[in-house]
């Protein structure tokens, strides 16, 4: 099930890793040639705002209601201006329920996003950072990492299917 609509935004120019499963709900304005995501990487029903291009890394989990955006208006603009910022998040990121990633930022490898979080500013190597605005709260111990979150999920969505 998932497959097809993989293959449907890949005709639309996004461009998706080997086993990587993206949300038939995730929504996506802007320009999907704007897309990349890497291997085993899992996007749950989220809002990817493509205004500016987003670079989505390896064996990386984002969440239902994340929402990244790419863009927003320059507020010293007579004619209220867009300004378009691009966004990079690493390999083996965690990115939970309902945050928001605001323009320009980079998620560095092997970090954690908490739930709720407003992420404004760069999130370094393994880095956890929670609330809003996102605040450092720790760094994880471990820096290498040999999971797929898809493969968590592969034999549920081939007994059931996903939607």
């Amino acid at each position: 099930m998932l497959e097809f609509h993989k293959n449907k935004i890949t005709l639309k120019g996004a461009k998706i890793g080997e086993l990587s499963v993206i949300s038939r709900r995730c929504i996506f304005q802007g320009k999907l040639s704007r897309l990349k995501v890497g291997r085993e990487t899992f996007i749950g029903e989220s809002n990817l705002m493509l205004h500016g291009h987003v670079d989505i890394g390896d064996f990386t989990v984002i969440n239902d209601g994340v929402k990244i955006i790419t863009a927003s208006h320059d507020i010293d603009s007579k004619t209220w201006s867009q300004i378009s910022k691009n966004t990079t998040i690493g390999d083996n990121v965690w990115i939970a329920t309902d945050a928001t990633i605001l323009p320009g930022v980079i998620i560095h490898s092997n970090a954690i996003i908490g739930a709720g979080a407003v992420v404004s500013k760069n999130v370094g190597f393994g880095e956890v950072v929670v609330g809003n605005p996102a605040k450092l709260v720790k760094k994880r111990k471990n820096e290498v990492f040999c999971y797929s979150p898809v493969r968590f999920i592969a034999p549920f969505e081939a007994w059931i299917g996903l939607d």
